[in-house]
């Protein structure tokens, strides 16, 4: 089974989760455009390709910003790791 990153980061911002209220829902849970890449429900193992919508929780890093942002992330090392040849930068 693939972890998405709202169950890696436990962020509580998934549908439902306990931080929606405040933060509101993740739009990577339902970025529909990068459902399946690299095995992931949504945009949840492509996290760094998800624009954040301007006023919605703590913004996620545009995929110009990726080389700042991402590179470093433990679950983008972990995505890339777990899927090898076939992995979706």
């Amino acid at each position: 089974m693939t972890t998405n990153c709202w169950e890696y980061r436990r962020c509580g911002r998934e549908p439902g989760g306990l931080n929606t209220l405040s933060q509101g829902v993740c739009p990577t849970h339902s970025f529909n455009d990068l459902d399946g890449k690299n095995g992931g429900q949504g945009g949840g193992r492509c996290c760094w390709r998800v624009p954040e919508p301007k006023g919605v929780g703590p913004a996620l890093p545009h995929w110009s910003d990726m080389d700042r942002n991402c590179l470093g992330c433990d679950f983008f090392k972990r995505v890339s790791k777990e899927q090898g040849a076939s992995f979706i930068p």
